[in-house]
């Protein structure tokens, strides 16, 4: 099997400087730009444990607030119907600072990209994040990222995460949407305690909330649960 990524190494010591990155969630969540009345219905179902569960909900942006996204969710697990209000705070604006440290031209769906290289040591934790940003249709987006974190109170984790399809055709009611899709390797460990998870993404900037699609397996010694979820069908308020 070809492999997702072939990887040509272009890298260059004295291409290192450093540049501010400004995380915030207010201003990038896909959200939060959204008018209230847009919704997205979901199925979902989970495997653990011997047991199966399954179900469907829609959500719908009430309100976007300065500190939060506020959401009426209709949930139907298949015996009985119910309405919540959801909110979800907006975490707190923070910088970080990334070093270029170079250039990789990395191959997704049968096409080279050369990306800049990128690397910011951890603020919170002992570790370090790599990320390879390259150019898609006229804007960079992450194609790849490493990350190891060593916490205070013993917990270690390592993340793994690329793209490996730029572009899916997604079937989700009568529309088609594409789709990029992206694989992440995650491993916690908390004493003698791991936990392994792989999951696979699909995403689309038209999707009110930008995924369409997602699968996971998580692993944690003998126990092991897989969960899908996938949009059904999302539409927007009506236009005044």
């Amino acid at each position: 099997m070809k492999p997702f990524l072939a990887i040509a190494f272009a890298i260059g010591a004295s291409l290192a400087f450093s540049e501010e990155e400004e995380l915030n969630a207010r201003k990038d969540d896909p959200w939060a730009s959204r008018k209230p009345g847009t919704w997205v219905k979901w199925q979902w179902e989970s495997n653990g444990g011997g047991e199966a569960t399954t179900g469907k909900y829609t959500e719908t942006l009430d309100r976007v607030e300065e500190k939060q996204l506020v959401f009426k969710v209709l949930r139907d697990d298949g015996t009985e119907t119910t309405t919540d209000e959801e909110n979800r705070e907006f975490p707190e604006i923070f910088k970080v600072d990334w070093t270029v440290v170079g250039k990789e031209t990395l191959e997704v769906d049968g096409k080279k990209i050369e990306c800049r290289i990128l690397l910011r040591q951890h603020k919170k934790s002992k570790g370090q994040t790599t990320s390879w940003r390259g150019k898609v249709n006229g804007k960079e987006i992450e194609l790849k990222s490493v990350a190891h974190s060593e916490f205070p109170d013993g917990k270690v984790l390592d993340d793994q995460s690329r793209v490996v399809k730029l572009s899916e055709d997604m079937k989700i009611g009568d529309r088609t949407v594409k789709c990029m899709v992206s694989e992440s390797k995650d491993t916690s460990k908390e004493g003698d305690e791991v936990t392994k998870t792989t999951r696979k993404t699909w995403s689309a900037e038209e999707i009110p909330g930008s995924v369409a699609k997602s699968e996971s397996r998580t692993v944690t010694g003998e126990e092991e649960t897989t969960t899908a979820w996938k949009v059904l069908d999302f539409g927007f308020p009506a236009k005044d």
